[in-house]
């Protein structure tokens, strides 16, 4: 697009927009997108398209669409292929082709591997768009044009690799890829993504800049009525388009958020490679890696407290946020991640007549944990936060009840008792029971041996 293309299109902007401002990432995304398209339709049809962006503030930013209609806050661009590589380490030779090399590498492997959702027929021109140093190693981004099949129809697209330094060479850690003949409304986060975590322990947090106030927070609080907030928001700083800061290691990151201010009210930005097991996948789709983390769940099954099995529609579920008349229980608060639930659950009913469920879930990055949901004889359902558990004890579910309605205790294969101060074993039951609150220990019985476990 040369100069006079640009004053064009900047003048049909005005003309339909009025007042508003585009911003500087708008234009590059205009201009990656009639390059990298090839449209024959004029540059009417380039502002047209510009047009569907909204207005935030007097200023057009990009809202990423989904399947769901939600709308989320605009992303960082990454720069174009005719664009210099950005970063610290643009001009070292030597590790571009380390990037490249790497890269081409993992990309040859991608197209030829089966199972892929979407078969790649051509890998095209690539650009190393960002090189940098952090504290926990080299991190770098690189583009490549690609041509993707799907049911025997091409689609034209850009592949995003993310790399990083492990025992100092650098490594494919998160591919996706982005498709260019979509409406240009219906393209879930153009020109790239908001950020990744740089070493083998993902150490470093490095976020491009998206041209507003952004913020980070890495932990969610747990609140006892099942409520999730994030109370250690901190801004970040940006230094040539890329903030840098140090995280606490772990090996699953999902916890960590990245959104626009105000915090609380903004969608998040995409974070890539926060767990293992890179996979490309197409931009806006939920990576199927996040399903199968080692995420500490109970490998167990439903269970009936005081009565036969039941079957699973018998014990209530966590609510969907859908369905909730506030905001739903055991959701993060930037909806930045689904959480996981069971298999295990055990349900039945309590002395005061109310349906009692216990089950253990996940949200990514964090320890799995149990929540109790509590249904009375009117109908009104209470959930409850236990906590994380320990998968490992002689008990590893042991909830207090609220109101002096008991407890509930459960494990796989045990035959579980309970007793009042120093009186009889009683009320046997296997893998999980609902005791009195006057119990005060279990006994837990597996494969001819038993431990005694207090309560209380």
């Amino acid at each position: 697009m040369n100069s006079a293309d640009e004053r064009d299109i900047r003048n049909v902007m005005s003309e339909v927009t009025r007042d508003l401002e585009p911003s500087p990432v708008l234009m590059e995304l205009v201009r990656r997108k009639v390059r990298r398209r090839n449209r024959q339709h004029g540059l009417l049809a380039a502002a047209a398209a510009v047009v569907l962006l909204v207005a935030v503030g007097g200023v057009l930013a990009l809202r990423p669409w989904h399947a769901d209609n939600r709308y989320d806050a605009p992303l960082a661009p990454i720069p174009g292929f005719d664009q210099p590589t950005r970063g610290d380490l643009a001009g070292d030779n030597r590790y571009a082709d380390d990037v490249t090399t790497a890269w081409g590498a993992w990309a040859r492997q991608w197209q030829v591997a089966k199972g892929n959702s979407y078969r790649v027929t051509e890998l095209g021109a690539t650009n190393l768009t960002w090189a940098l140093n952090t504290p926990a190693g080299r991190v770098a981004v690189i583009e490549q044009e690609l041509t993707v099949s799907e049911d025997h129809v091409d689609h034209p697209g850009v592949a995003i690799g993310y790399l990083t330094d492990i025992v100092g060479r650098p490594h494919v850690v998160d591919a996706l890829w982005e498709p260019l003949d979509q409406p240009l409304e219906q393209l879930p986060f153009p020109g790239g993504t908001g950020g990744m975590l740089a070493g083998a322990d993902r150490s470093v947090l490095v976020v491009f800049d998206p041209g507003g106030p952004v913020g980070y927070s890495v932990k969610r609080t747990y609140h006892p009525d099942g409520q999730i907030t994030r109370d250690d928001w901190k801004p970040l700083h940006f230094t040539g388009g890329v903030a840098v800061v140090r995280v606490p290691p772990r090996a699953d990151q999902g916890a960590i958020a990245v959104a626009p201010r105000p915090y609380g009210q903004s969608q998040p930005l995409w974070l890539v490679n926060t767990a293992d097991n890179a996979g490309i996948y197409q931009v806006g789709t939920v990576p199927s890696r996040d399903q199968n983390r080692p995420d500490g769940r109970l490998n167990w099954d439903t269970y009936h407290l005081n009565g036969p099995n039941p079957g699973t529609n018998e014990c209530l579920r966590l609510p969907s946020p859908v369905s909730y008349p506030t905001r739903s229980p055991f959701t993060d608060p930037l909806g930045a991640s689904e959480i996981s639930e069971g298999p295990f659950t055990a349900c039945g009913t309590t002395p005061d007549g109310s349906g009692v469920t216990i089950g253990d879930a996940v949200l990514p990055g964090d320890p799995a944990f149990l929540w109790y949901a509590l249904r009375s004889p009117a109908g009104t359902i209470r959930y409850g936060y236990v906590g994380p558990f320990d998968a490992s004890a002689p008990l590893p579910v042991k909830v207090t009840l609220p109101s002096g309605q008991g407890y509930v205790v459960a494990r796989k294969g045990a035959v579980l008792s309970y007793r009042i101060n120093n009186g009889p074993w009683q009320g046997a039951r296997e893998n999980a029971a609902l005791v009195p609150a006057e119990a005060t220990a279990v006994q837990v019985a597996t494969n001819g041996s038993s431990t005694v476990v207090p309560l209380g």
